[in-house]
């Protein structure tokens, strides 16, 4: 089974379990509950692990044991006490049972309780008894499943991380760094995460955890310094990569109301060819007002109504008067559009 398959198991699992309703890190910044934190730090470790060129073999594991590795969080209560460590034999029973419905074997499952346990930091006798039954680890592997562990707990992507976590990473090859912005806010937010994260992957370096405010990235070499040339560059093409997506949405931003201006954007039109398409075919499909509204000086002896023979019923007559000012309207906005094409476009 791949490694991507995983997560989808995984949540299955923890919703049943109700793990969306159990604290795993309480506060007030960076709450998360249990379904959420295993879930993030199952990412993570996949994340960092590609960055290695791990196998999925090699890597399927740590990103296992990463489902079940604070399942002890359900009895704690949060706030209140220190976080157990360790599995009692109630909660591992429970662990193995989700690793068996992730698909894993039961060599596999031990391997996986064995790397949930020992990547804790034991905090008393009960917590080390738990931990101690369980086989070794490969040192690499238990570095890269504690690391994930660790970031998918930060609360901020330039929260400093840990001595230990520093030391994992320089045992692994790995280097850490992020990026933040000063204010969040809507699309424009977006598109420079979005430039930004392209940038940072052109350089080696690839995102791993996401934050509304920035995100941060795992690589293996030195962290780059960014230009500003370099970063407005990512910028527009990052902008023009998007409208391109939105060509449709662009030709349809373009076209004015029927009875109104019948281009009135026309510079969205210029980013490109296939808006230009995308607008041209919008506007070849055009249709009059659906439904124009009848006014009572249309029926009067001075509006359209009065050239309707007498015999017509109100209705009749209404439906008639809709028919003309839709396709008058709809001849207005053809003038209208070669006048357009006329002035914004230079065509003669």
């Amino acid at each position: 089974m791949s490694i991507p398959s995983l997560f989808g198991l995984f949540v299955r699992e923890a919703l049943e379990r109700k793990w969306h309703l159990v604290e795993a890190k309480c506060g007030a910044h960076g709450a998360q509950t249990l379904l959420a934190h295993s879930l993030n730090a199952m990412s993570v470790t996949y994340s960092v692990g590609k960055v290695l060129g791990w196998s999925e073999d090699k890597l399927r594991l740590a990103v296992a044991s990463r489902a079940v590795h604070d399942i002890a969080k359900k009895r704690w209560k949060c706030g209140k006490e220190r976080p157990p460590k360790g599995m009692n034999e109630e909660e591992e029973k429970e662990a193995r049972e989700i690793l068996r419905h992730l698909g894993l074997s039961e060599e596999e499952i031990s391997v996986a309780i064995s790397l949930a346990q020992k990547d804790e930091t034991f905090g008393n006798i009960k917590d080390f008894m738990a931990g101690a039954k369980h086989e070794a680890i490969a040192p690499d592997v238990l570095d890269l499943a504690m690391l994930g562990d660790r970031l998918a707990s930060m609360k901020d992507p330039s929260e400093p991380v840990y001595k230990d976590t520093e030391a994992r990473l320089k045992r692994l090859g790995l280097f850490i760094t992020y990026h933040k912005v000063s204010v969040v806010r809507g699309i424009s937010t977006y598109l420079l995460h979005r430039a930004l994260i392209e940038l940072y992957q052109q350089k080696g370096f690839a995102p791993v955890l996401f934050f509304s405010s920035g995100v941060v990235y795992v690589g293996k070499k030195e962290a780059p310094r960014l230009t500003r040339e370099e970063v407005l560059r990512s910028l527009e093409e990052t902008l023009t990569s998007f409208l391109r997506e939105k060509k449709r949405e662009l030709g349809r931003a373009a076209i004015g109301v029927v009875s109104q201006k019948a281009i009135k954007a026309p510079e969205y039109v210029f980013v490109d060819e296939d808006v230009a398409k995308a607008l041209w075919n919008l506007l070849t499909k055009q249709k009059s007002v659906a439904d124009p509204s009848v006014k009572d000086n249309d029926l009067s002896a001075k509006g359209f109504g009065s050239y309707l023979g007498d015999e017509l019923t109100l209705g009749e007559r209404e439906a008639a008067i809709k028919f003309y000012k839709g396709m008058k309207y709809l001849l207005t906005y053809f003038n209208n559009l070669l006048k357009s094409a006329k002035e914004d476009f230079g065509v003669k």
